[in-house]
């Protein structure tokens, strides 16, 4: 009877240790010796799933600077419409002297409300509508080119054309109401843009999101264990390796009986 070669007997074992090694921590693969293309394959899906969920960051700050903009522009037009409020009674030859002083008051601080609003709206410390940012590119996506432009809109009152107005007389009053829907329509227009790039970069969310869900399943199909099979190929090697020992027992026996009765 030939003897269960030890090589055999120790590779069989090599391979137990290593199953259990895969079932004990849940991955397949735990170099690049194990299974090198698919440990390229995995490495290349982890990069491009790091690589989304920076663009993912990237993307929510740009949302979150959107909705501040918005929220300028919102404060702006509720500006703009007191201000008209103003620019009406104003326009009337009616008013006193003391009374279109009160207007004219009410309406110069909202002018300055209005350039302070715009100073003081910013993001991680940069303003965003007082004219000196002008447009800021968020990278949405892993690769080059995958950006969305935000337009940031200039809500000064320099900027909307009400700096120079005043209520002094009726007639620059009325004068006013012009200018003033000019920059009602300007800030209603930057904000429609503003919700328009909030949902292109909601949008890119949900694609990323689902880049991220299919790369990171991709992934897990190659460096994760497949349990069932894994315990069924190391029930199969343990039976291997205890058939092989018991035969290596039975095979000595045997040969140590010959020899005994050659003596």
């Amino acid at each position: 009877m030939d003897t269960v070669p030890v090589s055999t007997l120790s590779r069989t074992a090599f391979d137990a240790t290593h199953s259990l090694k895969r079932i004990g921590s849940g991955k397949s693969i735990h170099s690049a010796a194990d299974n090198p293309a698919a440990a390229a394959v995995a490495v290349g899906l982890e990069t491009a799933s790091s690589s989304e969920r920076a663009a993912q960051r990237n993307i929510n700050d740009g949302m979150s600077i959107l909705q501040t903009a918005d929220s300028a522009s919102g404060t702006a037009s509720d500006a703009l419409q007191r201000m008209r409020e103003l620019a009406v009674a104003a326009s009337s030859g009616t008013v006193s002297g003391d009374a279109r002083q009160a207007l004219q008051d009410e309406f110069s601080q909202l002018q300055q409300h209005i350039d302070d609003t715009a100073a003081r709206t910013e993001f991680a410390g940069q303003p965003l509508v007082d004219g000196t940012r002008g447009s800021i590119d968020v990278q949405a996506g892993r690769d080059m080119g995958d950006t969305v432009r935000m337009d940031m809109p200039d809500l000064t009152a320099g900027a909307l054309g009400i700096g120079g107005l005043d209520l002094s007389s009726s007639g620059n009053a009325q004068a006013a109401l012009d200018q003033i829907d000019t920059a009602l329509a300007d800030v209603s227009s930057a904000r429609s843009d503003l919700g328009a790039t909030h949902n292109r970069l909601a949008s890119a969310t949900h694609t990323g999101e689902s880049r991220i869900e299919a790369q990171t399943a991709s992934e897990s199909r190659i460096m994760d264990t497949d349990m069932a099979k894994e315990v069924s190929t190391l029930a199969n090697l343990q039976l291997q390796t205890k058939a092989g020992v018991a035969a290596a027992v039975q095979s000595r026996n045997i040969q140590r009986t010959a020899v005994l009765g050659l003596l």
